[in-house]
């Protein structure tokens, strides 16, 4: 679990029941790859915005890992449509406790693939 500074690691881009390139007016309307966006703000205090796309409908998992690979906060793990999504998440862990400045890593998991992006979170 590592990534370097505003570099996406994870698996494939794409999945089955991907919509074609072909068909233009689905492509502007429907993601044609899975992607996790780098958080907003990045570096962050407290609060940030986590932003992924889908190409098809299926279950997410979206998790926070501290620097040494401890799970912190899962924040998704249900079923999701296909299209864009964000979430905000508030610097807390999973018991609510603020947790402290450092870098976490947000690894989001689906049919799709696996991408994981690096975060940091100044107080």
């Amino acid at each position: 679990l590592c990534a370097s500074d505003g570099v996406q690691t994870g698996t494939t881009n794409t999945c089955p029941g991907t919509p074609s390139k072909e068909n233009d007016f689905v492509a502007d309307i429907v993601p044609l790859e899975f992607e996790l966006q780098q958080n907003y703000p990045n570096p962050f205090n407290l609060n940030t915005t986590i932003a992924f796309s889908l190409p098809v409908e299926g279950n997410v998992k979206l998790e926070i890992f501290d620097i040494l690979g401890r799970k912190i906060k899962t924040l998704i793990n249900e079923s999701y449509i296909q299209g864009a999504h964000s979430i905000d998440w508030d610097g807390r862990d999973n018991a609510g406790r603020i947790v402290s400045s450092g870098i976490y890593f947000c690894r989001i998991e689906s049919a799709c693939g696996t991408k994981t992006r690096k975060m940091m979170l100044i107080k």
